[in-house]
């Protein structure tokens, strides 16, 4: 027979806990709910009614799912969300499952079920229904992967699924004002999640992606279908996708160097770190990437900074009195890849600046996983393994070349030495 554990992971549901636990009994043989600090009667109502309760500091969705499945008494999970319940079919679906006589799954299956979103207290007939998730699986053969919103799961090994009759129903929204203020969040953590693995939107691109979304809802999904509360939904939806763009990109205008690094508290003006100016081309190319090294230490005076460069670009690095270490770039190349990427992430770098770009040096920058990897626009074959590109405008001949590359530092704080108008950044 299924031994099963009921998890929910709260923070303040006073409103829904209760429904939620009626709704498994007979199919739960615990229920283990999982809180991050609530101040309201979660607590008192989750208890009165036969759960088991534990406070854990808030991890983010998937760790704290993770971390309450690890705490679950019974191998078999059913995952479940507070404003979350079962049917009367689904219940009797599961209560079949798990009958005495019904001999246990193998634990490579998982079970999906049909959830159905209620909007201010009614449930949609065509948008947000027939939407199938997998919430009952064994717990050492499936986890929760996403740092910030729209958490997955993700099998161990490929999963048997079963699709159960009856509905999961999903008291999600009491009104307009709710929906708003959760798609702001969501908004926000997806906002976040992009820019932390260097990805970038557009304006048109945020505007063109929330015009899509909202014709696939209405018209596609059938969101005509359920009348007003459909039009609102839909176009709720739509906003949201304008606003994940649009908060991305308010966060490179206003904060250049949060790039650099996840912790905030690296957003100093005295940030201590160490840069990697890569200059792939001849010694008087080398020569040209010089005065960033002057620049990045005008700036932050405790930062380290590293030049690399092929060998006959040593005697050249030697004389820059701002360079903390020249690196033999053709010495790198003479050692095995993996042993390359590892030596780069030694050096613990904030940043990788590179001029006239070297595709090997990229790839080992960006297996590596720098955090911030800035290179010139035009640099085709540097393009894959770039997360920030800034073009440089091509300068008459009168104007010194060097003056063109400091324009790279842009994306760490860094005013050029010498813009004309004809310069721009490249989204």
């Amino acid at each position: 027979m299924m031994r099963i554990s009921v998890v929910v992971i709260t923070l303040n549901e006073q409103e829904n806990i209760g429904r939620c636990i009626d709704s498994v009994q007979g199919v739960a043989d615990e229920v283990l709910v999982v809180d991050s600090g609530s101040t309201d009667a979660t607590y008192r109502i989750a208890t009165e009614k036969g759960a088991r309760f534990i406070s854990h500091a808030w991890e983010g969705y998937s760790a704290q799912k993770n971390y309450a499945n690890g705490e679950a008494a019974y191998p078999w999970i059913l995952s479940l969300d507070a404003d979350e319940c079962l049917s009367p079919a689904l219940r009797q679906a599961l209560l079949d499952y798990r009958s005495e006589g019904a001999r246990e799954p193998s634990p490579d299956t998982v079970f999906e079920m049909n959830r159905r979103t209620a909007y201010g207290g009614r449930f949609m007939r065509r948008i947000w229904n027939k939407e199938y998730k997998v919430r009952l699986f064994h717990k050492d053969m499936a986890a929760w992967e996403g740092d910030y919103v729209h958490e997955k799961l993700v099998y161990a090994a490929p999963a048997c699924k079963i699709r159960i009759a009856g509905d999961l129903l999903h008291y999600s929204y009491a009104s307009v004002d709710a929906q708003v203020a959760q798609l702001n969040k969501f908004s926000d953590l997806s906002a976040t999640e992009a820019f932390a693995g260097g990805r970038r939107y557009g304006l048109w691109t945020g505007l063109l992606k929330a015009q899509w979304a909202f014709f696939r809802d209405y018209v596609l999904k059938g969101g005509f279908a359920d009348g007003g509360d459909g039009f609102v939904i839909c176009s709720n939806n739509a906003f949201y996708v304008a606003w994940k763009s649009f908060k991305l990109r308010q966060r490179y205008m206003e904060e250049p160097l949060y790039a650099l690094s996840r912790d905030p508290a690296d957003l100093s003006r005295n940030f201590e770190g160490a840069f990697l100016i890569a200059c792939g081309g001849t010694e008087a190319e080398v020569s040209q990437g010089l005065p960033m090294a002057g620049m990045l230490k005008a700036k932050y005076p405790r930062s380290r900074v590293l030049f690399m460069a092929h060998a006959g670009g040593r005697p050249v690095v030697a004389a820059a009195a701002a360079v903390d270490g020249f690196v033999d770039g053709d010495g790198l190349r003479a050692l095995p890849p993996e042993e390359a990427v590892g030596l780069v992430r030694s050096w613990r770098l904030r940043a990788a600046v590179v001029v006239q770009g070297d595709p090997v040096w990229g790839e080992w920058l960006k297996a590596a996983a720098v955090p911030l990897r800035i290179g010139d626009a035009r640099d085709r074959c540097m393009r894959p393994y770039l997360n920030r590109r800034v073009a440089v405008a091509r300068y008459p001949v009168r104007v010194p070349a060097a003056c063109a590359h400091t324009v790279l530092l842009r994306p760490l704080g860094i005013a050029p030495c010498l813009v004309p108008a004809t310069l721009s950044s490249v989204d």
